[in-house]
Formats: C-alpha cells, structure tokens, sequence
C-alpha cells in the first residue's frame, strides 16, 4: 500500500531527473574537464622546469631559470639582473620560442 504511489509517479520522477542529468553532464564535459586537464599540463610543465630554461612570467618579465628554490625561481634578466619570482607565476616556456628566433 505504501508503494502505490511511489510507483505510479515513477514516470513523471524519471521525466523530470533525465533533463538535470543531461545538463549536469554537459557542464561536466564543456567545463569541469577541461579545466582539470588544462590544470593537470600546469602542473606537470612545473615540475618539469629545470635551470637554463627561457620563461615568461604572468606579468610579462622574459628571462631563463638561474636556480629554482622550493615555491620561488630566480630568473635573469637583460644585463645580469636576477629576480626571485613566485614559481606559480611562471606560466610558459619559451626555450622552444627562442631557440627558433635565434635560427630564423
């Protein structure tokens, strides 16, 4: 008796879930993913910079890694000048850019 009327509203309870499930699981693959893909490569370009790499930062300062030190990197800039940036900020790697102006 007390499953008569969860039974006869099945229908309208399914009806109503399968359009939130269709839109929940779009913005899982138009949003969710990607930015955990795109926060994966972050990382793994992080953990993969070494000394002598050619970076630019956030802020736009160009110049190669002269030593990584935990959560700061020291980079060198034009004439000798060394700065200690935030190792987050660091966002590109350019050794790949460069390399290619130097040839063409």
């Amino acid at each position: 008796m007390l499953l008569t009327p969860i039974l006869q509203a099945s229908p309208n309870f399914l009806a109503q879930w399968v359009p939130l499930i269709f839109i929940m699981a779009v913005v899982y693959f138009l949003m969710i993913r990607p930015q955990q893909k795109k926060a994966k490569e972050q990382k793994s370009f992080m953990d993969d910079l070494a000394k002598g790499d050619f970076v630019a930062t956030g802020s736009g300062i160009v110049g190669k890694i002269t030593k990584i030190d935990g959560k700061t990197i020291q980079i060198e800039t034009a004439g000798k000048t060394h700065i200690d940036v935030i190792s987050s900020t660091v966002n590109k790697e350019m050794t790949d850019f460069l390399n290619a102006g130097e040839k063409g």
